[in-house]
């Protein structure tokens, strides 16, 4: 059984590496023709971002030969390219500062690493929940030397998986990787998804719940600014207060304003809006227009941006996306009741958050001082017995998932992935 995507064969080195890297490759490709390797694993984990890395480090520990394979060239995904300011889903919600993470392990261990590059890093009240602040910049170092210090990692990046094929029992035989070096197929002995959208699932043909569409969350985007002028501690109310005065003629296009945060250099900001479906199929030249408009009218109505400028790409964040069909489903009682599971992998407390394209996000809180648990269950298919997914693709509902897909909820969920991954027979 083979589940494949039809590319050509130049194309299959397209990855998120420098453009003279891929001009050079292309020509590798043109001139010769793809070197195939093959390669036993015991885990190989697709996809090092926010909960991959963590997969591939606890496979690792566990004693697993492990692959990680990463498209980009560094490791930390979207919680790098997204620009988030703070981790959310670490903690236990209520009004006192929490002392520690809900879950032990890599959690715990990610919060120290950021703590010691940023050593006045403490938990920041986010409504009724908390959230740990960080630089974008200091996750991919701390993943990086996460990856570096595990002797029975190999990683694979600028690489991407290209096919999967299955044994008669259902079970994934072998990976088809396209590396900046040629095809590398792998076999190992248990896959892990973690790519955030479900790439691994489609090749496999493991069954899976799509987005919904027409009726999908909007997407979420960050604009870094620098150059801005006098206090930042109220521009989030005075960014809502203009946008939300201007005249109709004005607003027509504009993104849902979704938030403020400073940055750690003086003058540093980043501000969160919100696209509907209908603008984000449109693609990121379209994202990058509305975005640029929204900073012209905020520099023309707010005094603190009249001379900010914006840096960095964009990048969509999908609140919506494809998640497994696994031995069971995490649903909204289990949350909203703090339900604990004996075979729970992983604790959470964030709430559900439900986003529009008219503003901010409505949450639905779990009990304030607990928590409800994740069964391992949610991690493993239910048709193929070597596949598990992680972060924001384990098998939830869809209001569910909005509880689960935080980068702390994912970090602990990548780290579960890996152990249960590592001792599968």
């Amino acid at each position: 059984m083979r589940n494949t995507v039809g590319i050509q064969r130049k194309d299959a080195i397209a990855c998120r590496c420098s453009p003279e890297m891929r001009r050079n490759e292309e020509a590798d490709w043109l001139d010769s023709p793809p070197k195939q390797m093959n390669s036993t694993c015991d885990v190989l984990v697709a996809g090092g971002g926010v909960a991959g890395v963590p997969a591939a480090v606890a496979a690792s520990r566990a004693g697993a030969r492990t692959v990680l394979v990463e498209r980009e060239n560094f490791l930390g995904g979207t919680g790098v390219t997204a620009l988030h300011r703070y981790i959310c889903g670490l903690y236990a919600n209520g009004s006192s500062e929490p002392t520690a993470t809900l879950n032990a392990g890599l959690a715990r261990e990610v919060v120290v690493r950021l703590r010691a590059l940023a050593p006045s890093s403490h938990p920041l009240p986010m409504g009724r929940g908390w959230g740990f602040p960080f630089e974008p910049a200091h996750l991919r170092t701390v993943y990086e030397s996460l990856a570096e210090g595990e002797a029975h990692l190999t990683r694979r990046i600028c690489s991407t998986v290209q096919e999967v094929e299955r044994r008669e029992d259902g079970s994934i035989a072998s990976v088809t990787v396209q590396t900046p070096e040629g095809e590398n197929i792998f076999r190992p002995r248990a896959v892990i998804d973690a790519t955030g959208s479900g790439a691994v699932l489609r090749l496999a043909g493991a069954p899976y719940a799509p987005a919904p569409d027409p009726n999908r969350q909007p997407g979420g985007c960050t604009l870094h600014l620098v150059g801005i002028e006098g206090d930042r501690a109220l521009l989030a109310i005075k960014i809502a207060w203009h946008l939300g005065r201007l005249p109709a003629v004005e607003a027509v296009g504009l993104p849902a304003f979704g938030g403020f945060a400073a940055g750690c250099d003086e003058g540093e900001g980043f501000c969160r809006f919100s696209f509907s479906q209908e603008v984000a199929v449109h693609g990121p030249q379209v994202i990058q227009q509305r975005l640029e408009q929204v900073h012209a009218v905020l520099a023309a109505h707010v005094p603190e941006l009249a001379h900010s400028r914006i840096i960095g790409r964009f990048h969509l964040l999908d609140r919506d996306g494809v998640r497994l069909v696994g031995d069971w489903e995490l649903d909204e009682a289990s949350i909203l009741e703090g339900r604990k599971f004996p075979n729970s992998v992983a604790r959470n407390a964030w709430p559900m958050e439900s986003w529009s394209s008219e503003g901010g996000p409505v949450y639905a809180y779990p009990p304030d001082h607990d928590y409800y648990g994740i069964p391992r269950r949610c991690l493993h298919s239910s048709a193929v017995p070597n596949l598990f997914a992680t972060g924001r693709c384990i098998s939830a509902s869809r209001p569910a998932l909005s509880s689960t897909r935080p980068m702390g909820t994912c970090i602990a969920l990548g780290e579960a992935a890996g152990k249960l991954a590592a001792i599968y027979r």
